[in-house]
Formats: structure tokens, sequence, C-alpha cells
């Protein structure tokens, strides 16, 4: 996987992925929702477009939370899907969208906020990563967000 995801590098082209966002309190009760189209542009920026948003505070935040997603990275190497970031488990096998995937768990080998915790789909043929779901580590005053593909 790791493997693939560097070799791809050198050919990725702009493309955009649907996400939603659920913004919980403490007791894990939705509080806003937002659905957001992000366009990846390589090497390292990204364009964040709201869809739609449910709940009061809700667009505040994502609006926040992607801004700061937008700034140049500072330092990629801390952030990226490796080895040196996560312990990586595998959970078993699934098929997503017909193709035959690794289900492995991701849980990051230190505490820090851009790191996340969560499942990663990868193609058993390529390597290449077909679905992550994720929760990030940052506790937020009020509550926690969870990030799903």
């Amino acid at each position: 996987m790791l493997r693939a995801q560097q070799e791809n590098k050198a050919k990725v082209r702009p493309f955009t992925v649907k996400r939603g966002y659920l913004l919980l309190d403490k007791q894990d009760q939705q509080k806003a929702q937002v659905v957001a189209n992000i366009t990846v542009l390589p090497p390292d920026s990204k364009q964040y477009n709201i869809e739609s948003s449910s709940g009061g505070m809700g667009k505040k935040f994502y609006e926040t939370f992607s801004a700061k997603r937008t700034e140049p990275p500072r330092d990629a190497q801390r952030k990226e899907l490796s080895l040196d970031n996560y312990n990586f488990q595998l959970l078993g096998e699934q098929t997503l969208d017909g193709q035959r995937c690794f289900l492995l768990s991701m849980n990051p080998r230190r505490e820090e906020k851009d790191l996340l915790r969560g499942k990663l789909w990868v193609d058993a043929e390529t390597y290449n990563i077909r679905r992550v779901e994720e929760r990030l580590l940052k506790i937020l005053p009020g509550g926690c967000i969870i990030s799903t593909s």
C-alpha cells in the first residue's frame, strides 16, 4: 500500500471527493452535519466547497476547519499515511464497488491533532486506497468531529 501510494503521487491528476462531517457533543449526539466537495489539486493544494449543512454551528465550524486544511503543509511527512505515523492492522477483506479490498484499522503512533483514527479499504490488486473512514483525535470544546468518506 505504501509503495503504491508513493508511485501514484507522480501520476495524480486533480480529482474531487464528497465527504460528510458530523459535529458531535461529548455524548456522541449529533449537533451539526456538513456535506462538502473537496477538490485535490496536486501536488499539495485542496479546495473545499460546502454542498449542504444542517445544525447551527456546522457551516461556521467547517469553514474554519477547511481554512486550516487548505494552508500549505508545513511538515507533510508528519501527516501522511505511513508506518512512521500509524500502526495498521488487517481486519479482514470486504468488497467495495465490486472490488476485493483489504480492510485495515489505522491508529496514530502519537497524539497529534492532524492524525486520524479509523479504517482503510485498500484495493487487493493495486494496493491503492479506495476508501477512508476516520475519526479526528482533536477534541473540540463541546464535542469532536467525525469525518467519513
